[in-house]
């Protein structure tokens, strides 16, 4: 026979918290996902892609 404690989290409660983590979750991606496109439109970004792109992709490997 099951014994009850006040430490147990009934289905209503689990549901409850289930619900809770999944929007923290959808507000956690959704604030990346503006940071990732604030990021993107910056002009700081946009330097640095422009500066990037003005090297050669040079291999690591050492030519006899």
């Amino acid at each position: 026979m099951a014994t009850t404690s006040e430490s147990s989290v009934s289905f209503d409660e689990t549901d409850t918290r289930s619900d809770e983590m999944y929007r923290t979750i959808e507000e956690w991606i959704d604030n990346l996902v503006d940071g990732v496109d604030d990021a993107q439109t910056s002009a700081e970004f946009q330097e640095w892609l422009d500066v990037q792109s003005r090297f050669h992709d040079y291999s690591s490997r050492t030519h006899s």
